[in-house]
């Protein structure tokens, strides 16, 4: 097969709305970059698959189909494009509190398409290896039991008439990544359900924990790396049974 990796900075500017946090929200500076990240595979017989994952918090059909019908490389049904989740992220999507940033959601639409042509322009000879691990120290189900049969989300069990957590988190972390036949490293993926609500509620924009794991893993050595946001549901970086809430550099460096 072959496999070809690329990005491209999404980051929003100043005065762009955020979205992710049930109010609207004017971002005034970006911690660290924002990413449309993107890899495409082809087989032997030169059929190709691709996926773009951007630092937002959903993407929108229409944003979709317009991905889809800007890419040249890929055939739009085998070109999936997603979302890391973050909520501190610029508002592409639009919900009953936050407008869509209409000019800002053209040109991501236009750079993310622009991602995945740059990742196949760059395919190469590659070999597939997978794995998995659990991890479990960073994620928690975020919805508390209260002795009276109600359901508290991100209720603590601190609080007088906590029981007990509802659910389940889902530990795995699952990996596919591309060499070389030489051995050279060419770029992964990282499959996580988990969700990203860094710097939500502030005037902050950040790709929050999944960029952090995405820049550990390139510090380590990868070209490229992309976060697969899993079916994350309830699942929190915040322990019911703890106050303090770990930093997004730590999560993603643990992961």
């Amino acid at each position: 097969m072959r496999a070809g990796f690329a990005r491209v900075d999404i980051t929003p500017p100043p005065g762009t709305r955020k979205i992710g946090w049930l109010k609207e929200i004017i971002g005034e500076r970006a911690l660290d970059p924002l990413w449309a990240r993107a890899a495409v595979v082809e087989d032997v017989a030169g059929g190709r698959v691709g996926i773009v994952v951007l630092d937002v918090l959903s993407v929108p059909w229409r944003f979709v189909c317009t991905v889809r019908a800007a890419v040249r490389s890929v055939p739009p049904d085998r070109l999936l494009v997603t979302a890391t989740h973050n909520h501190a992220g610029p508002a592409i999507a639009r919900e009953a509190m936050v407008q869509r940033e209409e000019a800002y959601t053209v040109e991501t639409a236009r750079r993310a398409a622009a991602a995945v042509d740059a990742s196949a322009a760059a395919l190469a000879p590659a070999v597939a290896v997978s794995g998995r691990a659990g991890e479990s120290s960073v994620s928690f189900n975020r919805r508390v039991v209260m002795a009276d049969g109600t359901v508290r989300t991100h209720g603590s069990l601190a609080d007088e008439g906590a029981v007990r957590i509802e659910g389940p988190v889902d530990p795995e972390v699952a990996v596919l990544a591309f060499h070389a036949p030489g051995g050279a490293r060419l770029g992964l993926l990282v499959h996580h359900a988990l969700h990203p609500t860094d710097h939500g509620g502030d005037e902050v924009f950040t790709a929050g924990w999944p960029g952090a794991l995405c820049t550990a893993l390139e510090a380590g050595g990868w070209p490229r790396a992309i976060f697969v946001q899993g079916a994350l549901g309830n699942i929190s970086t915040q322990d019911p049974a703890v106050t303090p809430r770990p930093a997004m550099k730590q999560v993603g460096e643990i992961l």
